[in-house]
């Protein structure tokens, strides 16, 4: 009997089975062999793939707080107007009401409408790479659900046990494998999990933003009417209001 070793790496894991030379390989070795590293390839490219989807995806949670921000930044202008247009209903029952200058309303308008159109630009280029995310977290779960390539293996098993004195992987050694295997895959779920977790904190920033963003187009489309009624008794003219309204559902 004369044992070598047969040494295959896929990505941070290698394959180490030894075999008895002495021995013909059967096929019964030949599907273990088969079966194992496919099942080995298949678990790798995984956490491979969820390690580079990190990689692509990690700037969305900074474009994220960006916008955020932005959005907040456009609150405050949101608010500037419509405190204007209180200023503006004041001066129109007083009987100073010539004191009033209409143009910094139109102009605290004209500038919440401008930041109010640079926001749905921003966002409208967010949603496709939310939606990248959500993909991928997907994917990444149904693959690592899929017990399928495992069943096969242990079959196979089963099987070369049963015949471990003619066929030349030695049984040991592949319990060994298997072993050392394991351990790999306890390390990197940890590690997939915790990207797991990161794509789904995205996906959960992105929802509480989209919440926000109504909130605030709703308060301003509210504004919108209020400053019509305005314009109309004061007959001040206004800036027209945005009317290609973006599409937040």
């Amino acid at each position: 009997m004369a044992l070598q070793t047969k040494t295959i790496t896929y990505g941070g894991h290698t394959i180490s089975l030894n075999y008895d030379d002495a021995k013909p390989w059967t096929k019964d070795d030949a599907s273990l062999e088969n079966a194992y590293f496919d099942l080995v390839k298949n678990k790798v490219e995984l956490h491979e793939m969820v390690y580079q989807s990190i990689m692509q995806l990690a700037p969305i949670s900074s474009e994220i707080g960006t916008l955020r921000e932005f959005l907040m930044l456009i609150k405050d202008f949101s608010i500037e107007s419509r405190e204007e247009a209180d200023n503006l209903m004041l001066s129109f029952m007083s009987p100073h009401e010539d004191d009033y200058d209409r143009d910094i309303l139109n102009e605290k308008v004209v500038l919440t409408e401008k930041a109010f159109g640079d926001y749905h630009v921003k966002i409208t280029e967010l949603e496709p790479k939310i939606t990248l995310v959500s993909n991928m977290v997907n994917k990444y779960t149904s693959m690592i659900e899929d017990s399928s390539k495992w069943k096969v293996l242990s079959k196979i098993e089963t099987k070369h046990f049963r015949k471990y004195k003619t066929n030349a992987i030695d049984t040991n050694s592949y319990s060994e494998e298997k072993e050392r295997f394991q351990t790999f895959l306890s390390v990197t779920k940890e590690h997939s999990d915790s990207i797991n977790r990161m794509h789904d904190g995205y996906v959960s920033d992105y929802n509480i933003l989209m919440l926000q963003t109504e909130m605030e187009y709703g308060i301003w489309n509210e504004f919108v009417k209020r400053l019509d009624l305005l314009t109309k008794m004061v007959k001040v003219k206004v800036p027209s209001m945005i009317s290609d309204e973006p599409n937040l559902n």
